[in-house]
């Protein structure tokens, strides 16, 4: 992971402040940390990112909480007692989308446009539903080489 610099810095406190929350050494860290991101991470993933830093365990699950209950970001539960965080901005790769997880490692993926776009297709089909969340479950490309 390449460290932030000034002006990703600048825009990450921009946006804690336009959330109404102080712009604390820990949130900066968080959220510059959640837009390098790709794919959702864990809690535990994050505390592990930023082992030696001198941010506690406590302080940055504060941090994701907060994010969370704020709109910066979302917070997945996919069922297996782990919730996931990603960023929860309007662009092309944090909108809310179909998530894939591998039944065989556990990583969790963020499904591709074409897939998300069939998706929102099929949902729309079930006009009388409301469906908040799409999973898809199989095995990823590096379980099936093993």
């Amino acid at each position: 992971m390449t460290p932030p610099g000034d002006k990703e810095i600048l825009a990450v406190r921009a946006s804690i402040r336009d959330a109404g929350m102080r712009s604390t050494p820990t949130r900066i860290a968080v959220l510059a940390y959640a837009s390098q991101q790709t794919s959702p991470f864990t809690h535990s993933e994050l505390v592990h990112a930023f082992k030696g830093r001198g941010f506690e365990s406590s302080t940055i699950f504060r941090a994701l909480s907060d994010f969370s209950e704020h709109g910066l970001m979302r917070k997945l539960d996919i069922g297996d007692h782990l919730y996931r965080y990603e960023l929860a901005k309007a662009d092309t790769l944090h909108h809310e989308h179909p998530h894939f997880l591998c039944t065989g490692c556990g990583t969790v993926s963020c499904v591709r446009e074409s897939i998300a776009t069939f998706t929102n297709h099929a949902a729309g089909l079930m006009s009388d539903h409301s469906i908040t969340d799409v999973l898809f479950k199989g095995v990823c490309g590096d379980c099936l080489q093993k």
